[in-house]
């Protein structure tokens, strides 16, 4: 009888430690979740990174019609930017399409300026600075390699908002389009459940654009 209760009294203290440890893991995804959301709620237009099979013109043609976001094809205007890639492939292409400005050198005293157009006049011109391409003229090529799952990244702080997964061989046309609508469905309820949600009787988009009648002095 002492050996029973000894082991169900360890038995007890065992589980109950397993649910404290697993209420305090659900409890730090949970916060997660809610920072991710928030940052969710925020995108309103995203920018399409070149995917295997072309699945990024399929997803620009269901965002657009279903509204979820609005697509751009300025890189500078997108508030996050849709991948089927994360990792160097992902930052080598947001590096081409977000150069860093470096800063001008600092100018020189007049008297060292003064020796320098002297000691230069023999010299030959230096050529002319090549023109430089604008912003996404030319787009990254896609990866070879494509694991079926798409990021939706957020693109000041490359924070990872949304993503989803499908299977990877889908190669037709049809299909293709199909796994687009499925990835836009779950990306606008992602997007839905993030958002704040509006008072009872006011449609979401009355919400935030409709002012309060001002109030009738008794």
């Amino acid at each position: 009888m002492g050996k029973w209760r000894a082991g169900g009294y360890h038995g007890l203290v065992k589980q109950l430690f397993a649910c404290a440890t697993l209420m305090a893991v659900c409890s730090a995804l949970g916060t997660a979740q809610s920072g991710n959301a928030a940052a969710l709620a925020q995108v309103k237009t995203v920018y399409l990174l070149p995917m295997a099979h072309g699945m990024d013109q399929y997803l620009a043609n269901r965002l657009t019609h279903s509204r979820v976001l609005q697509v751009v094809t300025d890189p500078a205007k997108a508030d996050a930017v849709l991948t089927d890639h994360v990792g160097p492939a992902y930052e080598a292409a947001m590096k081409e399409l977000y150069p860093q400005v470096k800063p001008a050198p600092p100018a020189k005293p007049d008297d060292e300026d003064q020796k320098a157009d002297s000691s230069d006049s023999d010299k030959p011109a230096p050529p002319e600075p090549m023109e430089m391409k604008s912003i996404g003229a030319e787009r990254p090529v896609v990866p070879a390699r494509n694991r079926g799952t798409v990021f939706l990244v957020k693109r000041d702080t490359s924070e990872v908002l949304w993503s989803a997964y499908n299977d990877p061989s889908v190669r037709r046309a049809k299909d293709l389009n199909r796994v687009a609508g499925k990835f836009v469905g779950k990306l606008q309820s992602a997007i839905k459940h993030a958002s704040p949600k509006a008072p009872a009787g006011t449609s979401p988009a009355n919400a935030a654009s409709s002012p309060q009648a001002p109030a009738t002095a008794q």
